[in-house]
């Protein structure tokens, strides 16, 4: 499991210890009840239960368990939080070039030699042979990082350009 930055808290919300918070990736990561969130106190990771946590037109809020009052909640102005996530689907940077590329149904489609940082996503390019073809790492590809064997598997559907090359 790694860390992974997920927001930061904004200001208080009323007075039982809520309060608002930024999202960095809305939709990708948020906090769920019950989990364990993180706060980094003096260089060590601090675990917190996320109590409460939900989004309505003025925002997102999350509550602690460990929080009580306004003072407290106060005290995590500025502060970013951390959540735990599958270490395995993260993604790897310029570590990544060079990976093998997979496809479930082709097998072996090519190999990473560059990638783009996207807004909304990360897009791999990779090569086969001399031709070169993209694919972005979404979650409706079914992607894999595995990083012991160097290797990034996808579900491509069956048209999937640049792909199905004839020679």
């Amino acid at each position: 499991m790694a860390l992974v930055a997920t927001g930061c808290f904004l200001a208080p919300r009323g007075i039982k210890g809520e309060a608002f918070v930024e999202i960095y990736q809305k939709g990708k990561f948020l906090p769920k009840n019950g989990e364990k969130a993180y706060l980094k106190e003096k260089g060590a990771f601090c675990p917190f239960i996320v109590e409460k946590f939900f989004s309505y037109e003025k925002g997102s809020v999350m509550k602690f368990a460990e929080i009580a009052t306004k003072e407290d909640a106060d005290k995590l102005r500025g502060k970013e939080f951390f959540l735990e996530r599958e270490e395995e689907t993260d993604f790897l940077g310029s570590e990544i070039i060079g990976f093998e590329v997979y496809d479930s149904k082709r097998g072996k489609i090519g190999e990473i030699c560059d990638f783009a940082v996207l807004s909304p996503y990360i897009l791999l390019i990779c090569q086969c042979g001399f031709k070169s073809f993209q694919i972005p790492l979404v979650k409706e590809l079914g992607y894999k990082i595995s990083k012991m064997e160097k290797r990034v598997f996808f579900d491509l559907p069956e048209d999937y350009p640049g792909v199905d090359y004839e020679d």
